[in-house]
């Protein structure tokens, strides 16, 4: 039967025309699938030149939102404690935080909180147990001279968080306290808060022995205060 068959196909006369058909139709189905193939790899090609893109896009995205991030550094009073001593004298210490209100980190900064000196021998910095704490004079001009404590963060401080820098304490009540100014500036990555000069934090004795205070603003000078936070 196999040389029957055999003898079939290669018959004189139909054996090249059948030949002929076979490879035609073998050749149709390889360019088809060739084709087939062609067009899933071009399809392929476009999904990922999009994917690509989308991802260069994403990429641009992320930069542009990140360099648009800033730090928003600046020391604020979160709280003022008053306490009473066995002869009832009074003890007012007053906390300072360096605070990031941006939403970039702050990648190490220098601070400085200076108080004026016709004021500084009624205060002094203490450490967290009321040690006092060395200070150090700063002329800023012929006429404006404080007593400041300064130093260099050197960690990273996250947005919308803060650390303490610095106490202030006061013992008794001197009538020059009954309204006085601390001043302060910061140096970050993001440069000098404020530009210019010091910012200012106004103090305000209020008649339960306890203290008011401002939060200073960007471009806010001292005769700006409307109002002060009760401590």
């Amino acid at each position: 039967m196999v040389l029957a068959w055999f003898h079939w196909w290669w018959d004189a006369t139909l054996g090249l025309p059948r030949a002929q058909v076979v490879l035609g139709a073998v050749s149709a189905l390889l360019t088809l699938g060739l084709g087939g193939i062609a067009w899933w790899l071009a399809k392929r090609q476009v999904e990922i030149a999009k994917r690509q893109m989308d991802m260069q896009q994403e990429q641009h995205n992320f930069f542009v939102s990140e360099l648009a991030k800033k730090t928003d550094l600046r020391i604020i009073v979160p709280g003022v404690g008053l306490q009473f001593g066995s002869h009832m004298e009074e003890t007012t210490t007053i906390r300072f935080n360096a605070h990031n209100g941006g939403d970039k980190s702050a990648d190490g900064f220098y601070w400085e909180i200076l108080v004026p000196e016709i004021i500084a021998h009624l205060m002094k910095f203490v450490d967290e147990d009321g040690n006092e704490l060395e200070s150090q004079i700063s002329h800023m001009s012929e006429t404006e001279h404080y007593q400041k404590r300064h130093d260099h963060y050197t960690h990273k401080l996250f947005p919308r968080s803060g650390l303490e820098v610095a106490r202030l304490q006061i013992t008794g009540q001197a009538s020059q306290l009954q309204d006085f100014v601390i001043k302060w500036r910061i140096r970050g990555e993001d440069g000098m808060i404020p530009p210019e000069g010091l910012a200012f934090i106004n103090f305000t004795r209020l008649p339960d022995h306890s203290y008011a205070w401002s939060r200073w603003q960007a471009g806010q000078k001292e005769d700006d205060i409307q109002g002060f936070q009760q401590a």
